[in-house]
């Protein structure tokens, strides 16, 4: 089943990506992310508390950058892809919506409930071969609310 049905004036044409497949999405909608956009966000200045939650942590790509940077990371997923310390959990059902304290969520969501995601997180703050991808154009957007942020959104490529 193909998921993107836009055409040439959408933002895929725009950024010069080919990828659209009419291959199956992957099972759970698990899509690793490639370590070295994780430390190229990081090095970028990218502001994160000590303490980060990662919710779809997946086999751990974000999780293991985090942690060798020095963050103690909670790493979550609904199933188990083999993250080092992980459990697995329901990130969209199974805790309440209180707050959880003194912590950032950084995840890389499943596209098909990436809103249900940043709902949740907004709520409670109060693959891994990357070598097939080698040439090939990935666009990554990366989001990083902060609460109380009143001052001009910037957005900039990495």
């Amino acid at each position: 089943m193909k998921d993107w049905t836009g055409n040439n004036r959408t933002l895929g044409a725009t950024l010069g990506a080919s990828s659209h497949t009419t291959e199956n999405r992957q099972r759970e909608d698990y899509y690793a992310t490639d370590p070295d956009m994780v430390r190229d966000l990081l090095n970028a200045g990218a502001p994160l508390r000590q303490r980060v939650w990662e919710p779809a942590c997946g086999a751990g790509h974000i999780v293991n950058v985090l942690r060798e940077r020095g963050h103690e990371v909670c790493a979550t997923d609904i199933v188990d892809r083999g993250c080092p310390d992980s459990c697995v959990q329901d990130f969209l059902w199974e805790f309440d919506d209180g707050e959880i304290g003194d912590v950032d969520i950084m995840t890389n969501p499943p596209y098909a409930t990436a809103l249900e995601f940043v709902e949740r997180a907004l709520a409670c703050v109060k693959n891994g071969d990357f070598s097939k991808t080698e040439g090939g154009a990935i666009a990554y957007a990366w989001f990083h609310w902060v609460k109380g942020y009143n001052n001009q959104t910037i957005v900039k490529w990495l």
